[in-house]
């Protein structure tokens, strides 16, 4: 198991689905998978980024020119990252679901 002490300083934020929640709301889970891939769009394009900035602070409930001194060290890990890092066994590709 990996824990955020393995790694001073990284916060890891996953989502799991149970795979009888998958099998039976594949195309609900389909738009989560959407959802997510066009707010990672947003929240990394340059010329949408105090945008994106001003809704993440106040979802976080902090000030927007604070939470921007944490965006420089925050990575987000594309569609394409996500799908290389599942198991052999996965059956599903997260690409396919995003389109």
């Amino acid at each position: 198991m990996f824990t955020s002490s393995d790694a001073k300083g990284l916060i890891y934020d996953v989502l799991a689905v149970n795979p009888v929640s998958f099998a039976q709301h594949k195309d609900d889970w389909a738009k989560v998978v959407r959802f997510f891939t066009s707010a990672l769009t947003t929240s990394t394009t340059r010329r949408r980024t105090g945008d994106a900035i001003k809704i993440m602070a106040a979802k976080a409930g902090a000030d927007a020119e604070e939470y921007a001194k944490n965006v420089p060290g925050t990575h987000f890990l594309p569609l394409a990252g996500g799908e290389e890092r599942l198991s052999k066994r996965a059956t599903v590709s997260i690409r396919s679901m995003a389109r």
